[in-house]
């Protein structure tokens, strides 16, 4: 049974190890990862003796051809168990510029930064040369978001493999593809639903180590839950008319100017829940559907925006985004009114009216009328659609939301609408807002039920922070990053499932969410990591005394636990007042 101190070695041992491979999200170099972990696997003496016990799942028609890694250790009475995830997909090097040769060489990344602020041959802000001279900082790609997460789950689990007297389970995955679409986590889910029948397990609690911020140097945090996002996709279609006849139709380069007016950093539709609240939405892409020149006006214009949840359902959110389509669309006719008027007026013509109405609607609702107007036609150009876009998106030529946008031109070009319109739709990826506290607070108070058993468990990791290790933590319910705990808990109705599908093109085999199997196995989450800095930054770094002695010390309390031990009974490989 390891030390603190042998621990902590460890831990940076396999940190290193682990950060000098890169892998660059949605690259081929996530495979390398693969390596990596087959290593550790064949040099764990547990896994040696049990190879059953881990391995490389690939995700089903990944085009890149990546694997969840996952390694189980069972102790005595082994049927609960404890979940350990991080994702092991990084930032690319680029930002690095003449350094990017150390940037997955930490130590030696590290002692080079130091030197060139000692010396002033560098300008640091001041925090990063504060950082660098103290000596309690780690530099480099990976160290912080997420390998170094990562390397404590890999030596704690090596820990609890060696102890006799370990009760429960302890079950580790690595996953790809976080910082993209978390197609690791979403692909892990069937996993976990066959490890947990082929061995037996009853799942507790699943615990994620991505890093925090913080806004007091002194204070950590704990999250109870994670933030959800929506990509909405806003599509505008006018009418075409010669510039020199502008009245004869409609711009939507207006009509989308007067919607992202209404919606980009609009206060009113930021969430606010227990204290926390999202940031406003923005805007991440708009463009005019034109391929070429001419002096026409486009006939459509499409953009998505970035937005995220803590309560509200895709569904819901649509909603409020119709009504705000809906005013932007009223007021862009009335505009043209006004303008029409008064150039018939300047002209010496008599008033008329222009043709225009309010129109906004759903991709759903749009699939509904294309089925009905153009019924197998279609449904054949739809499903060759398909095909064609999945082949170009595992390519990588097209991009999920402009592939949504091509499935929306699609659906109302065989609708039979032919008036001026705006269609709402989402665009993958879609994380859903998860919170252990709000789960607990409606679920049915049950002997059995993990989240009234966990009651407590973001407490009572505070209070030990506070009394074994000297440090403060605030409980944060929701992590702002965004992470893969979003796929552990499904405890909204099938009705808000079904209604999600619908109002997503691509859903099917371009990008789906096991919804249902994730509902059977919706387990309770928290979120504790080491404290770093500016994430996907040349400056990114951890803080060594959370990698090597805080963190360990508190995902070992929070697997005692989660397994429902005695504080000292065999929950961990060491004592509390040891880290």
């Amino acid at each position: 049974m390891p030390d603190s101190q042998n621990l902590a070695r460890r831990i940076r041992s396999l940190l290193e190890a682990f950060v000098q491979v890169p892998s660059h999200t949605g690259t081929s170099l996530e495979t390398d990862v693969d390596g990596f972990y087959q290593a550790w696997f064949d040099g764990t003496p547990y896994f040696r003796k049990h190879p059953d016990h881990c391995g490389l799942h690939p995700l089903p028609g990944d085009p890149l051809g990546r694997s969840v890694a996952w390694a189980l250790v069972r102790g005595e009475e082994p049927t609960p168990t404890v979940i350990l995830i991080h994702h092991y997909d990084t930032a690319d090097v680029e930002d690095y510029g003449v350094l990017r040769a150390m940037a997955h060489d930490p130590a030696t990344l590290t002692d080079r930064l130091a030197a060139l602020a000692a010396s002033g041959q560098a300008d640091f802000p001041p925090e990063v040369a504060a950082d660098l001279a103290s000596g309690d900082w780690l530099f480099g790609r990976g160290t912080c978001d997420m390998k170094g997460g990562g390397a404590i789950e890999l030596a704690l689990l090596e820990a609890y493999a060696d102890r006799e007297d370990f009760r429960g389970s302890l079950l580790v995955l690595g996953l790809p593809d976080e910082e993209n679409l978390s197609a690791g986590m979403r692909g892990a889910i069937p996993l976990l639903h066959r490890l947990k029948e082929r061995f037996g397990l009853d799942y507790r609690l699943m615990l994620n180590t991505e890093p925090h911020m913080r806004t007091e140097p002194a204070t950590g945090a704990i999250y109870e839950g994670s933030m959800g996002k929506i990509m909405p996709v806003v599509y505008a279609r006018g009418a075409a008319a010669h510039a020199g006849q502008v009245f004869n139709g409609l711009n939507p380069i207006l009509l989308m100017a007067e919607i992202v007016k209404r919606t980009e950093l609009n206060p009113a539709l930021m969430e606010v829940s227990g204290g926390e609240a999202t940031l406003p939405p923005t805007w991440l892409y708009l463009k005019d559907r034109k391929d070429y020149y001419d002096v026409s006006l486009p006939l459509a214009v499409a953009g998505y925006l970035n937005v995220l949840t803590l309560e509200a359902s895709p569904q819901a959110y649509l909603e409020r985004l119709r009504g705000l389509c809906a005013e932007a669309f009223g007021a862009v006719i009335r505009q043209m009114e006004e303008s029409f008027r008064e150039y018939r007026r300047l002209a010496g013509l008599a008033p008329a009216r222009l043709p225009w109405r309010v129109d906004v609607r759903t991709y759903e609702e749009v699939e509904r009328e294309a089925d009905r107007h153009a019924g197998a036609a279609y449904a054949a150009a739809k499903a060759a659609r398909r095909a064609e876009l999945q082949a170009e998106i595992a390519a990588g030529s097209v991009s999920l939301a402009e592939a949504s946008v091509g499935l929306v031109e699609l659906a109302l070009k065989h609708s039979g609408i032919d008036t001026p319109v705006v269609v709402l739709a989402l665009s993958p990826p879609y994380y859903p807002s998860v919170s252990s506290r709000q789960v607990r607070s409606r679920r049915p108070s049950s002997g059995t039920d993990s989240f009234r058993s966990l009651a407590s468990l973001a407490e009572d990791l505070r209070r030990f922070a506070q009394a074994e290790l000297g440090q403060d933590y605030t409980l944060v319910e929701y992590f702002s990053g965004l992470s893969d705990l979003s796929y552990a808990i499904c405890d909204f109705e099938p009705s808000v499932m079904d209604a999600t599908r619908a109002v997503m093109p691509l859903w099917g085999e371009s990008y789906s969410i096991p919804f249902e199997q994730i509902r059977e196995l919706s387990v309770p989450v928290i979120n504790v990591g080491p404290w770093g800095k500016d994430f996907h930054k040349k400056t990114e770094r951890v803080y060594l005394p959370d990698l090597l002695q805080r963190t360990p010390a508190l995902v070992q309390e929070a697997i005692r636990l989660g397994l429902a031990q005695p504080a000292g009974d065999g929950a961990g490989p060491l004592e509390s007042g040891e880290a």
